[in-house]
């Protein structure tokens, strides 16, 4: 009982922090793919389309990955855009921008925003990273609570591991 009302509180700590952290990145976690050669990507977003590239794709993973070091106390600019953080963050871009080139098979790559956090959550439970996926869902139902329906969104998750165990969340 005791580690459902201790997941809880850090449920709740973890929203508050997603909705509270800002639409921009605090870190220029993109930086460290400056140089990395990838296709251009269009997002289509209803009947408007825009481009989103790699750099923007780590900039979501990062953002993701300062809400989890907030969440754990690590404040400290120091503590979060870390050497590590910042090679993990280019690795699932990278495995992101990948398998969106894989399946569009040489064709222009066009996705939705939902194709995007899909593919690198994905990603994130594969390296058995939970606690990453579960704040990256959370940010995505949050982006579509404010386009949908006022109100507030709320958040369903079940997470299943390969070996068919239901994560505790």
């Amino acid at each position: 009982m005791y580690n459902r009302i201790q997941n809880s509180a850090q449920d709740i700590a973890l929203r508050n922090i997603v909705i509270n952290s800002s639409s921009e990145s605090r870190f220029p976690w993109h930086a460290r793919l400056a140089s990395t050669p990838a296709p251009s990507i269009t997002i289509v977003h209803g009947a408007s389309e825009h481009t989103l590239n790699i750099g923007g794709i780590a900039d979501l993973i990062g953002s993701t990955v300062t809400d989890i070091c907030l969440l754990k106390g690590q404040d400290l600019d120091e503590q979060i855009f870390t050497e590590a953080n910042q090679l993990y963050v280019a690795l699932v871009a990278k495995k992101t921008v990948e398998r969106l080139a894989n399946s569009s098979q040489g064709n222009a790559i066009r996705v939705t925003y939902d194709d995007i956090y899909q593919i690198v959550s994905n990603i994130l439970i594969g390296d058995d990273r939970f606690e990453l996926a579960k704040a990256l869902m959370l940010r995505q139902s949050l982006e579509q609570g404010k386009e949908g329906a006022p109100g507030e969104a709320s958040l369903n998750i079940r997470l299943i591991r390969r070996n068919g165990n239901v994560a505790p969340w």
